[in-house]
């Protein structure tokens, strides 16, 4: 794994200035955007690295559906609570943290048993840019780890590494593109 997926967006001045000087209604729709491309990045790959589930778009959806006002807090509580499943049943666990971390709304925070508290850590943020940081990191991580496990499976364990590398830097850039276009405050 790269020194930078451990830190990223963290380690990228540029981004993290641009998710703090964002408005948080971006910065939501942000999340969504990201989380859904990452399952879009895997789609192709997700089976050749033995998964059987990619997260259900249903959370991320409840997410923009509460956005533009057709949804509200106790649907989007029960959005998150109905994601936690995608970090541990068979999917990229990571595009599956991704996902969960998406539906995050101010106030938010699921108390969940102590073997979940992965799940549990993608819904507590004090604000909107480190939920947003969150989301953009375990996607990028999950995007890696999936094409890496992809070519391990296929045998070339020399091909994983460059492959897991390649695709943490195709979707920080789509990342680093993405914040760029963030509405400020």
């Amino acid at each position: 794994m790269a020194a930078d997926a451990q830190k990223w967006p963290d380690s990228d001045p540029e981004v993290m200035a641009l998710l703090a000087a964002a408005d948080d209604r971006s910065l939501h729709a942000m999340m969504c955007d990201v989380a859904e491309h990452a399952i879009e990045r895997v789609e192709a790959v997700y089976q050749a690295a033995g998964y059987r589930l990619l997260p259900d778009r249903e959370a991320i959806d409840v997410k923009r559906a509460w956005l533009a006002g057709e949804a509200d807090e106790a649907e989007l509580e029960a959005a998150q609570r109905g994601a936690v499943w995608s970090c541990y049943w068979g999917n990229p666990i990571a595009i599956g943290a991704a996902a969960l971390g998406a539906t995050w709304y101010p106030g938010s925070g699921l108390a969940l048993p102590l073997d979940e508290m992965y799940a549990e850590a993608m819904t507590w943020f004090e604000r909107a840019d480190e939920a947003t940081a969150a989301v953009m990191h375990e996607a990028v991580k999950g995007v890696g780890e999936c094409h890496y496990r992809a070519e391990w499976f296929h045998g070339d364990r020399e091909a994983s590494t460059q492959a897991y590398l390649e695709a943490e830097a195709r979707e920080q850039e789509w990342q680093r593109e993405r914040a760029r276009l963030l509405t400020p405050r």
